[in-house]
């Protein structure tokens, strides 16, 4: 009878144990996840920051490129009004 009683009792701190370990596992795990997520998150920012650095250089070169034909044609026009004005 005794010996079943320790048994028992060993087989409940066992159990205790074992549920404690589970706990610490389950919250480690839980951690590496949440460390995960921080991660995916900045890399996922990170991203989008040199895809708008990308775009922001896109536009600025097609404004210069734009203003530059816009001054060019200018010039055209006004040699072509300075050309017809001498005549």
């Amino acid at each position: 009878m005794e010996e079943n009683e320790e048994f028992k009792k060993r087989q409940i701190e066992k159990d205790l144990k074992e549920r404690e370990l589970d706990k610490k596992y389950m919250e480690d795990y839980s951690k590496i996840l949440d460390k995960q997520e921080r991660e995916r998150e900045e890399y996922f920012k990170k991203c989008n920051n040199k895809q708008k650095l990308f775009m922001d250089r896109m536009a600025n070169t097609v404004i210069k490129e734009q203003e530059y034909n816009l001054k060019e044609e200018e010039n055209k026009i006004k040699k072509y009004q300075d050309e017809k004005n001498k005549r």
